[in-house]
């Protein structure tokens, strides 16, 4: 009773570990760009999923997008490497499924 918890994405398919580049999006994901970023479709996938399940419980208290984007940037307006751009889109895309 009591346990509060925190979503954790640490890959996105159990045959592949993280992307060998270190970014969020596997190299099939980025091109061609969409609104200027990679797609990152399995990404976002995942966590639109994981907001739906567990918008209700009460006990899911934030989640950590990707575990060590180690390739990524940040800030850099690189559209292909900018972990700050794309964790920015992907928590509107996770509040827009669950606001709370």
């Amino acid at each position: 009773r009591g346990l509060l918890v925190l979503l954790d994405m640490h890959r996105l398919r159990a045959a592949v570990w993280p992307d060998p580049r270190g970014l969020w999006y596997e190299a099939d994901e980025g091109r061609p760009l969409e609104h200027g970023r990679p797609r990152a479709f399995r990404l976002r996938a995942a966590w639109r999923l994981l907001a739906h399940r567990f918008c209700s419980h009460w006990n899911v208290v934030g989640a950590d997008l990707f575990n060590e984007p180690w390739g990524a940037t940040w800030g850099s307006g690189r559209a292909d490497t900018d972990w700050a751009a794309a964790a920015e889109a992907l928590g509107d895309e996770g509040l827009a499924e669950c606001a709370r």
